[in-house]
């Protein structure tokens, strides 16, 4: 059980009241912070003490908790059968892995020898079926097919290298928007490794593709990033991005970004400062993954991991967790103006992070098993779509979340981060003896939200564009 209330201090000395139970922040008086205290010891004030008088006031109208410790808010038995089966057959966004094969042989690949969780033992240069893709596609249900308004659902295609096998993407492309067209918005996106985008390009911007390139920086960044020979890719990547700026200006502005890992040879500001330089581009950066790291990689790969954490934490990053903490806390914020309406303070919370499966995404890889996103080690897939059928069992899946929830609840029931975890479950190995890295006891919390309320003092302006990232 956890306090229904936390109160942190900033570094500039200004008392806040996180109410963990109407999720809403306070900024206190410090007279009022001592009549508070008081009231939880249950210390004797004077009636006609005004603070005093002001607390009772607070607790009367619900904004001051009226009880020092929460009834549990973390639910451990969430998951349904029918919930799963509504979000496979409603998806937002579907992501295939078109193909395995990759013409490079980047030394940091999750696919690579470095590790050993991503199933790269048994990739065998396969590709997905257009059969198969047709099947998840003529499964999607269009519930709002009496609705004016469409819906939106995107498509996003994944490697290896999805243009080695672009006559599939031509297909789902077209195929989908004669299936769909009329009740979905539909859009389309790929990460790419860029070295043939420029045989496509025409296409992607005849159907307003958004394009992630990965790369890595300068020539010397961007070394782990070689072809199966050892020759490295930078130049013929720079040479197609510069010519697609040059004869597809408005494009390039609106529909291409750009992916960068943060390892041994390079750094996140040096990065965010050579693609501003040279591409006009803001560049999200991320580090060398250090989930699955096989136990026996050699010295050099070991180098690769080489990454000051201080690094990554910078002012975009410090940004993220800004806006994350006033979404989460603020209680300003509401998804839809209905929700007003409807608002819910005993509401249960599911333990960690973890999404109802295909909430979010569905993931076909090239042999047609399906996750609920490409980031689940592939030892973690919940059903295959075979060449004429989808093999699916959704009681099966609702069961497996649970169980795996069950072993988190005891922790996750005493953790006051548990608005703000990122803590996905299904990624990692969960055992009875579950300990999560992101556990937060009153004291460890306090001080977060102490750093977090501190930074943002001390940058007023982000509130601005806080605000305009949760109103996007």
């Amino acid at each position: 059980m956890i306090k229904s209330h936390i109160i942190s201090e900033s570094l500039n000395n200004n008392s806040y009241l996180i109410n963990l139970h109407d999720n809403k922040i306070y900024y206190l008086h410090k007279k009022l912070l001592n009549a508070i205290k008081d009231s939880e010891l249950n210390n004797k004030i004077k009636k006609s003490n005004y603070y005093s008088k002001k607390v009772e006031f607070l607790k009367k109208h619900a904004i001051l908790p009226q009880s020092i410790f929460m009834e549990e808010s973390i639910t451990e038995n969430v998951f349904k059968a029918n919930i799963v089966e509504h979000y496979f057959k409603n998806p937002k966004h579907i992501l295939f892995e078109v193909t395995e094969m990759c013409n490079l042989k980047c030394r940091y690949c999750i696919y690579g020898d470095m590790y050993h969780s991503y199933g790269n033992k048994d990739r065998q240069g396969r590709s997905l079926d257009f059969a198969q893709a047709k099947l998840l596609i003529d499964n999607i249900t269009c519930d709002n097919k009496s609705s004016k308004i469409k819906k939106n659902i995107s498509f996003g295609f994944y490697g290896g290298e999805p243009l080695l096998n672009f006559d599939i993407i031509f297909n789902i492309v077209k195929y989908s928007i004669s299936k769909l067209n009329e009740h979905y918005n539909i859009s389309f996106h790929m990460t790419t490794n860029g070295t043939i985008l420029n045989k496509y390009i025409d296409f992607f911007i005849e159907h307003n593709f958004f394009i992630t390139i990965s790369l890595d920086g300068d020539a010397l960044a961007n070394s782990h990033r070689v072809y199966h020979n050892q020759k490295p890719t930078f130049m013929d990547v720079y040479k197609i991005v510069k010519q697609i700026q040059t004869l597809y200006p408005s494009f390039y502005e609106k529909n291409i970004n750009f992916n960068t890992v943060i390892h041994d040879l390079n750094d996140t500001n040096s990065a965010r400062k050579y693609f501003i330089r040279e591409f006009k581009k803001n560049v999200n950066c991320e580090t060398v993954s250090k989930f699955g790291i096989s136990d026996n990689i050699n010295t050099f790969s070991r180098g690769i991991l080489d990454i000051k954490e201080d690094e990554i934490l910078d002012k975009d990053q410090m940004l993220n967790l800004c806006t994350m903490f006033i979404d989460s806390y603020a209680g300003l914020v509401y998804s839809k103006y209905t929700d007003l309406n409807n608002i819910n303070y005993n509401k249960k919370i599911l333990a960690t992070s973890t999404c109802v499966p295909f909430s979010k995404k569905i993931f076909i890889k090239a042999d047609g098993s399906i996750y609920p996103c490409e980031n689940v080690p592939h030892n973690n897939y919940l059903g295959k779509i075979h060449l004429k059928y989808i093999d699916i069992d959704f009681a099966s899946i609702a069961d497996k979340y649970n169980a795996i929830l069950k072993d988190c609840y005891a922790t996750c029931k005493n953790c006051y981060f548990f608005r703000t975890c990122g803590i996905c479950v299904i990624q990692k190995e969960v055992n009875h003896n579950f300990k999560c890295a992101s556990y937060k006891n009153q004291k460890s919390f306090s001080n977060y939200a102490s750093a977090i309320i501190s930074y943002i003092e001390s940058n007023p302006d982000l509130l601005n564009i806080i605000k305009g990232r949760l109103l996007q």
